[in-house]
């Protein structure tokens, strides 16, 4: 499905090179999130493309498309980088002649396509506003037999000229409940959602008076809380009816395991959850990695610090259950493709939970700190309260995690303290020595580190925009938030950038997971 690309163009200051050339919004109610299910693409026989998008100088070859017995179609996705929006060329083939037809749901339109017997279909799709999201069908007949094909596409007014076609990440990631701080491993073959709740959370956290349980987004069930799609969901049982407590940490109406509903504030259940890469591209199996704390010990950022074939390592921020002090970054080790508790919480007494059965080892002192990614030889984190960016030297990096040692904390020279432009969830990419983060929840930047001192301005390139937009929240339909970035690059030499997105809607907003493939 992919095109390598054997020649470097550069696009950006801070454009990754294609890997084979080898050269978090998180759990935090203020960050600005992640979300929705692409479908999947389907021949008559098994899957093919996973709605890919390949490199724009490349066409669909009809008589590439071989006839195996059983009739396919394949469908092409190239992005016109000349217009923002950008309208997409679409190329539909089929393995023999046939018929096809397109439909659009949501904000676009399609230029029709030829109705004479074909094995290749062209047509425009062209956004009917500043940004959103469409989903494009298409059916088509070979020999009689139905075939189907369906994307979930993303308008975004701007993207990085390497960037092909934004799409939803297709699979089980995105529902209609509240998707948030995903990051993809190095590889690209987890995907870790830092946070997910059946309800509304950015609706509940922005709710006029601000969040409390008489407010329908902050208990109403918009998405599943059980298998297939959310199975091992912690207060699983607290979602229909909702109920406004967690026993297990002493959030109850008398702050100790035996009281009742919370009145003063809400407890919508949340979990973390990683998913696995399937050969088509999307990404499903999802297991639950979480405190077992029925849905009230949420963490912030979950990030990969390496991974192999069955195991990860993990760093992410939490504050604990009744914690003043802040946020601690926090190591773990994981099974990949199985449930994973991170321990287990009991309240013992008013106000007193007690963790039991942990395997989480805390690597720094609390404080503002969020979003932790350890990448480079360096510990990066964003400083919630003041919007910038912040990094540790992991100076013993042989001991490797959570033995590490590290160095004192130091601003990230670029991202000072500024209260006029909030820089936040670090992601750093290891072959390219690059800087990804949130702009001020808008868009995001980039900036290649081109010395070894992060603190040093003269050790970076200057920033630059790669995924922007730049329409308002109260737009129905429009992206109006992004964040989390996160770049993987795939053994086929395919690279891909991930990202939250929100969208709002009409009853309250969508936080979504997108990606695009980098191109030549």
């Amino acid at each position: 499905m992919r095109c390598v690309a054997l020649v470097l163009a550069v696009f950006a200051a801070c454009t990754p090179e294609p890997s084979g050339l080898d050269s978090g919004l998180d759990g935090a109610f203020a960050d600005a999130g992640s979300f929705r299910d692409a479908g999947g693409v389907l021949d008559a026989g098994g899957v093919l493309d996973a709605g890919g998008v390949l490199d724009a100088g490349a066409m669909v070859d009809a008589g590439l498309l071989h006839d195996a017995g059983a009739p396919s179609l394949h469908v092409v996705l190239v992005r016109d980088r000349t217009q923002a929006p950008s309208p997409i060329d679409v190329t539909i083939g089929l393995s023999s002649q046939g018929a096809a037809s397109i439909s659009i749901t949501g904000p676009a339109t399609a230029s029709a396509l030829s109705t004479a017997p074909s094995k290749t279909f062209t047509t425009r799709v062209t956004p009917t506003s500043t940004s959103g999201e469409a989903v494009i069908t298409i059916d088509a007949i070979v020999d009689s037999h139905p075939l189907h094909w369906s994307k979930s596409v993303l308008f975004i007014p701007t993207l990085e000229a390497a960037l092909g076609q934004p799409e939803a990440v297709p699979g089980s990631v995105n529902t209609a409940g509240y998707e948030d701080g995903a990051e993809v491993s190095a590889d690209g073959q987890w995907l870790a959602l830092t946070d997910y709740s059946p309800v509304d959370m950015l609706s509940c956290a922005f709710a006029p008076g601000g969040p409390n349980p008489t407010v329908p987004a902050c208990t109403a069930a918009l998405g599943p809380w059980g298998a297939p799609l959310r199975p091992e969901m912690p207060g699983a049982n607290r979602v229909s009816p909702f109920q406004n407590r967690c026993a297990s940490v002493c959030f109850t109406s008398n702050n100790d395991a035996d009281g009742g509903e919370r009145t003063d504030v809400v407890l919508p259940p949340l979990s973390a959850y990683v998913f696995h890469r399937q050969a088509d591209g999307s990404f499903a199996e999802p297991h639950s990695l979480a405190y077992e704390a029925d849905g009230c010990a949420h963490l912030m950022g979950v990030s990969f610090a390496s991974n192999t074939a069955t195991t990860a390592e993990i760093v992410f921020a939490f504050d604990g259950p009744w914690s003043i002090d802040g946020f601690r970054v926090q190591h773990a080790t994981i099974a990949l493709g199985e449930k994973t508790s991170l321990g287990t919480y009991a309240c013992a007494g008013p106000y007193t939970a007690v963790l039991r059965e942990s395997i989480v080892t805390t690597l720094t002192d609390a404080g503002s700190l969020g979003n932790p990614n350890a990448r480079g030889g360096f510990l990066w984190v964003d400083d919630e309260a003041h919007g910038d960016l912040r990094f540790r030297v992991i100076t013993q990096a042989d001991a490797g995690l959570p033995s590490a040692a590290y160095s004192a904390e130091k601003p990230v020279a670029h991202a000072p303290a500024d209260p006029s432009h909030h820089r936040l969830m670090p992601f750093f990419h290891e072959r390219t020595k690059t800087l990804f983060y949130s702009a001020d929840a808008r868009g995001l930047e980039c900036r290649g580190l081109t010395g070894t001192d992060p603190s040093n301005p003269a050790h970076w390139q200057a920033s630059a925009s790669v995924v922007a937009s730049a329409d308002s929240s109260t737009d129905i339909g429009r992206i109006f938030a992004i964040g989390e970035p996160s770049v993987s690059d795939l053994a086929d030499g395919g690279r891909e950038l991930y990202f939250v997105y929100v969208i709002k809607t009409v009853t309250g907003v969508n936080a979504n997971v997108g990606r695009a493939q980098y191109e030549n």
